[in-house]
Parts: structure tokens; sequence; C-alpha cells
């Protein structure tokens, strides 16, 4: 079972034959149509025609090569997605599948997915998704291909990065908490490094949303102010280690909370604050630097 699910649209594209009708039978029926001539997807224009898919290869071995997948090997959630591939020998159709591990919690494991995205669809070199968000950071892209007897032929795979929609328009290195997915994202130089589990303020202490040069009843919020890791809190009386202010009184901040809290992570449970697991918030202490923007949303 996803969780959560990754609904995905897939539209094949057969350059040799136009076809309004779904490519495939059954139940995928329904998330495949083809298009002609082959299109890419631009977030200003729409759909655009673009170059045609590369030449196969030519050889009695059967072999698949995925090409690329998104730009630069990354997709934005809700955002349609390309996957271009090349492939050798007799594969008549394929089947595309995501595999993942859940995102990790104080460094350890909490299982892996996998998904069958589409197929079988018929073979065309090409093909269009539109993900929805997980809770990874990215995905391996497996992409299956079949022989005349319905028997797998040849696989290839690459890992993909998935980039929250809310981050579609921020670049460089940043900070982004998602209350409603209780996770946080560091991207350094516009390449997502780390994906946590946290926990932001509860009901009656909400943490504020915010960004770069916002000032609320004389507060500057937004961005890392200043930094400790040995921060103790006079109010609460407790240790917040591998504290990182976001507002300039200090009123709110990211840091590593007490073991007996790590249950409690991936849910609002805090004063306001933003909590991590001790071994996340160690790594991303030593990562981020004071004067970091900071996105919450």
């Amino acid at each position: 079972m996803l969780r959560p699910s990754l609904f995905v649209v897939i539209l094949a594209a057969l350059v040799c034959a136009p076809s309004s009708r779904p490519a495939a039978e059954g139940k995928e029926a329904a998330l495949v149509q083809v298009l002609a001539p082959v299109m890419r997807w631009d977030r200003q224009e729409g759909w655009q025609p673009r170059a045609p898919v590369p030449p196969l290869v030519v050889t009695s071995q059967p072999g698949i090569d995925i090409l690329y997948a998104g730009r630069g090997d990354e997709v934005v959630e809700g955002e349609p997605a390309e996957v271009v591939w090349q492939w050798a020998g007799d594969i008549v159709s394929v089947r595309i599948f995501c595999e993942y591990e859940v995102c990790q919690l104080g460094g350890r494991s909490r299982g892996r997915e996998r998904k069958l995205l589409a197929g079988p669809i018929p073979n065309s070199g090409y093909a269009v998704w539109t993900p929805e968000w997980l809770d990874a950071p990215g995905f391996t892209l497996r992409l299956v291909g079949y022989g005349a007897t319905g028997e797998p032929a040849a696989s290839a795979e690459k890992y993909v990065t998935l980039r929250p929609k809310e981050a579609r328009d921020l670049d460089g290195t940043f900070i982004l908490i998602l209350r409603h997915r209780q996770r946080l994202y560091f991207f350094q130089d516009d390449k997502l490094r780390r994906m946590h589990v946290v926990s932001t303020g509860r009901r009656g202490y909400a943490t504020p949303r915010m960004m770069p040069g916002m000032v609320r009843r004389g507060v500057r919020m937004g961005q890392v102010f200043y930094k400790d890791a040995q921060a103790w809190s006079r109010r609460y009386n407790c240790p917040m280690p591998y504290w990182m202010a976001v507002t300039s009184s200090g009123s709110h901040g990211i840091h590593a909370t007490v073991p007996r809290a790590y249950r409690l992570l991936g849910r609002v449970a805090s004063h306001g604050c933003i909590r991590q697991h001790l071994h996340d918030a160690r790594i991303l202490f030593g990562m981020v630097k004071v004067g970091t923007p900071v996105y919450i949303f």
C-alpha cells in the first residue's frame, strides 16, 4: 500500500501511429492516452511539440536505457514530467514502476514501497506522468520491457528526486517546512539534500507561516538568525540541542526533541517550534548556515 498514494497519469506517445483511443486494455486504459506528435510540458505555454525521440539502438539483443526522466532527473509534485528511453531488440510493451524508501526517521528505515504506475503499455520510447506527493525525497523509476511472448526481456532504472510543489518556484539554498505534511526539506544549491520527519505546533501553539523578509509585531521572520548547539530553554526548563532560530526574537526555532517525544514526530505536538530527532537535527545543524532562508507553509 502506497502512503500517501501517488496518482499517476501516463501519456504514451506513438510517433508513427496517431490515435485518440486508449493505448492499453482493462483498468490501465483510463490512465493512458496516445499523443502524436511527441509533446513536452512547459510551465508557461502548456503542452508543446518537442524534438523527435532519439533513434533506436539497432541490435538483436533486447535492452532498455532510460535517457532522462523529468528535468535533470527531478520532477515536481503535480506537474507533468517526461520519461524518454531507448530500446533494442524485440520489446513490444513496457511496465513502469515506482520504488522508494519511506522518509527515514533518526537515520533508520521506515520501510520501502513499490507501485505500478502503468502497464503494460505499447513500447513507444516516451511517456508522461504527473506525480503526487510521496513520503520520500525521491524514488527509483523502473522500466521493464516485455517481448512478444509477454516475458520480461530487459529493464532499466533511474533515481529521480521529487520536489514538493511548494518549492517549485524557489531556488538556491533554503529550508522548507510543510505543516500539513509534518516534513522539513533542506535544499542546497537547488538540490534536495535532506528530508526530515518533524513536529510543528499543536492547537493553541501553531507554528506561524513565514518566508524571508516577513515582519510580524516587530519580529523578523524567515531565516536562520542564529545557531546554538547546546541551547537551553529557560521558559520550559529543558535542553533544545542544535537550535536554529527562525525568528529574530528567538521565539521559534528548529531543534532536537527529547527521546520520549520521538513517537510524536510526524504529528503536531510542539509549543510552536519545529522538533526533530536528535540524529536528524545534528546533521541539519552542520549543513545549515546562519542567514539561510526559511519558508513555512
